[in-house]
């Protein structure tokens, strides 16, 4: 992990506008596989490939490449099936301002609608990542994940691609157009993003949002959360700030348990200042018993000033227990606010007491800025009872801790 200051700020300089994809409704029976304490029942990933990366990797190509470890999986189906495709990393730009962009290529051909670009300031490192909805026929497939550049050599780390299919993946919305809102509450764009499904009894579901949002016309900071059934949920509000010219991207990650019955999600958005552009929007839905082994919510905005690491008054933890050997992902996202000075708040991972420090992950804040933060790693555990927690730790000044989702995710 860089221990460069992270500018959580992606330029978007060119915005094309691409056809709606699809909405799906869904009926599921969460107890076909039921969960067991908080585990997966029968302790086999619903996950059907992930491939985790640590090593820092760089390329100076300003054509789509593989790095030296390629940021690719390949599976089979067995029939045609809807699959979520996510991609998650860190990037570090060289020593001139320019763009990272992550390309996706499945079987060998580009998806340029669903690729993703940042741009840093040199120096800097920031958040990266992309989500695709992708139809695939019965057989083997190859997922690839390519990167390029327009100016120096840049780096990326820590780098995750999942591939979860249906029905795990219960609903699912892709909006790639670019579309817009002035309003200063939480609103629909011309195309909701919004899906629907039915639940056979009450469980918890894994609700996931990825989206980008920039201005052109000065700075503002937008807003982005759910709508459960028609309420507002502040507790999955995520904001950014969004420098003139700029862009962010937000993930919100957020598992409430839902009553049995028809449910209907809704990602709505906001600014406070002036027009805000959101685009390449996906909203999807895991069924928790299927996908995620244990998971923790703390929505309490809590602080800290320690230059050590430390956990916050309640802190990130949630227990898990395997019945043989298994592969976890851990993820962790959080809206972190700096409230004293400027600094770079950080996350990392801890497992069974001990602190991996290579998971550390900072966000570059400016005073009074808020920004989403995400931390994930990959571990091979043992059978038996883990404790998984995150702790926090800061660089200057005061920040805050808000609406945090841990989720450890048992993989291939």
């Amino acid at each position: 992990m860089t221990n460069k200051k992270i500018l959580n700020l992606f330029l978007i300089l060119s915005c094309a506008i691409f056809i709606l994809e699809c909405g799906q409704s869904s009926s599921v029976d969460p107890t076909f596989h039921p969960g067991v304490s908080g585990n997966v029942a029968t302790q086999t990933p619903q996950v059907i490939a992930s491939n985790f990366i640590a090593t820092a990797e760089s390329t100076g190509s300003t054509s789509p490449v593989d790095l030296t470890t390629p940021d690719s999986v390949t599976f089979t189906l067995t029939a045609t099936t809807t699959v979520a495709i996510d991609y998650w990393a860190e990037g570090a730009e060289g020593s001139s301002t320019g763009n990272m962009n992550n390309n996706l290529y499945i079987d060998g051909s580009a998806t340029s609608a669903d690729d993703s670009s940042m741009s840093l300031f040199g120096g800097y490192a920031g958040h990266s990542g992309l989500r695709s909805i992708q139809t695939l026929p019965a057989g083997s497939h190859t997922v690839d994940i390519k990167h390029s550049i327009n100016t120096a050599i840049d780096t990326w780390n820590d780098r995750l691609l999942m591939v979860t299919p249906a029905p795990t993946l219960i609903a699912w919305s892709a909006v790639t157009t670019d579309e817009t809102t002035s309003s200063s509450t939480l609103t629909d764009t011309a195309t909701p993003d919004s899906i629907s499904f039915t639940l056979g009894s009450s469980t918890p579901v894994v609700l996931s949002y990825v989206g980008e949002q920039y201005n052109i016309c000065g700075g503002a900071t937008a807003l982005n959360g759910l709508s459960i059934d028609g309420t507002d949920d502040n507790n999955s509000l995520q904001t950014s700030l969004v420098l003139n010219g700029f862009g962010t991207m937000t993930t919100i990650q957020y598992v409430p348990t839902l009553a049995a019955g028809a449910h209907t999600i809704k990602a709505q958005h906001a600014t406070t200042g002036c027009q805000m552009h959101f685009l390449k929007r996906y909203l999807v839905a895991y069924q928790s018993t299927n996908f995620a082994l244990a998971t923790n919510f703390v929505a309490t905005t809590e602080s800290s000033s320690s230059t050590s690491y430390t956990d916050l008054a309640t802190p990130d933890q949630t227990t898990v227990t395997l019945t043989a050997p298994a592969n976890v992902v851990i993820q962790y996202f959080a809206n972190i606010l700096e409230t004293g000075s400027g600094g770079s708040p950080g996350n990392a991972v801890m497992v069974d007491g001990v602190l991996d420090t290579t998971t550390l992950n900072r966000a570059s804040v400016l005073n009074g800025v808020s920004s989403t933060s995400m931390t994930m790693t990959k571990v091979s555990l043992a059978a038996g009872t883990h404790t998984i927690k995150v702790q926090h730790i800061t660089d200057a000044g005061t920040a805050q801790w808000s609406n945090r989702q841990l989720t450890a995710i048992l993989v291939p």
